[in-house]
């Protein structure tokens, strides 16, 4: 069994009748590992030292039982606020990021569930003080890209515009890799570590954080084509948004050294998202 894992927490949820069959694929926060117990398997959850600074428990605890009320996520175990370790129960399905063909209105039926959930207590995306946040943990020997600073200019612009609209329960992190697929064709959503009041098109944008145009075909499924101008100015100003976030994340992972511990070339990371900013930015340009 990895040393990573509490032997005795197992020991005791289980009765000490279990196996760790493996440790799943790497996440950007967390590792995970797959446990059977009694003919049932569960995930077990160990953040990294960057996600316990990063992340409310508070708000991850009180979003994850509001889905969870409402059918559209697993049941929690065991969650440590404090260590922020948690066992789920697991979904038996793929991650979205794993196959080629899902139902992008399931999808889109999904995210209305989750945005018109209520969690009482939970507060809102503040998105500059969100990336100062992030900002907050490079070191002296951190060298952003040059172009960074322009970016986040340019963006920092907007924010007047897009305090505008309209707030609702988002899942702040409505990645293909957090929606599960089920046997029967049931789509569920896993890891509410970010979740908080916001944007609903901010998800719709992080839905595009493996293709672009996974986020638009989201854009119109979720508005069933009924898409003004500012539906999608707000999606590439997410999308703008998210790609310097995970660039920055990325950024700091390289240089703290965890590639190893969670199998992620975090400097190819850090590239993609640069480049997609520069793309959005671009594309805000000439359409805006």
């Amino acid at each position: 069994m990895s040393m990573d894992l509490d032997e005795e927490l197992l020991n005791d949820l289980f009765d000490g009748d279990f196996t760790v069959v493996f440790q799943l694929e790497g996440g950007m926060t967390n590792k995970s590992y797959l446990v059977e117990s009694r003919n049932s398997e569960y995930i077990y959850y160990i953040p990294t030292e960057f996600a316990q600074k990063t992340i409310n428990r508070a708000n991850e605890m009180k979003t994850s039982l509001a889905a969870f009320n409402a059918g559209l996520t697993t049941m929690s175990i065991y969650f440590d606020p404090l260590s922020g370790v948690k066992i789920n129960t697991y979904l038996p399905g793929e991650s979205l990021n794993h196959i080629d063909e899902f139902d992008i209105d399931k999808v889109a039926d999904l995210l209305h569930k989750i945005h018109k959930l209520d969690a009482s207590g939970v507060g809102s995306l503040d998105l500059k003080a969100n990336m100062e946040f992030y900002l907050g943990f490079i070191n002296k020997n951190t060298k952003l890209d040059k172009r960074f600073p322009a970016l986040w200019t340019y963006f920092t612009s907007f924010l007047p515009y897009l305090e505008k609209f309209p707030k609702a329960l988002c899942h702040h992190d409505f990645q293909r890799s957090n929606i599960i697929k089920t046997e029967n064709d049931h789509y569920y959503v896993i890891d509410f570590e970010f979740a908080s009041y916001g944007d609903p098109i901010y998800d719709i944008s992080a839905f595009a954080n493996d293709n672009m145009e996974d986020g638009l075909n989201l854009l119109k499924a979720y508005f069933k084509d009924e898409i003004n101008e500012d539906d999608y100015k707000r999606f590439y100003l997410y999308r703008l948004y998210l790609s310097m976030q995970w660039y920055v994340v990325a950024t700091i992972k390289a240089d703290d050294k965890e590639n190893d511990a969670l199998g992620i070339d975090f400097n190819g990371v850090a590239t993609y998202f640069l480049d997609n900013a520069l793309l959005c930015e671009k594309t805000l340009k000439e359409k805006f």
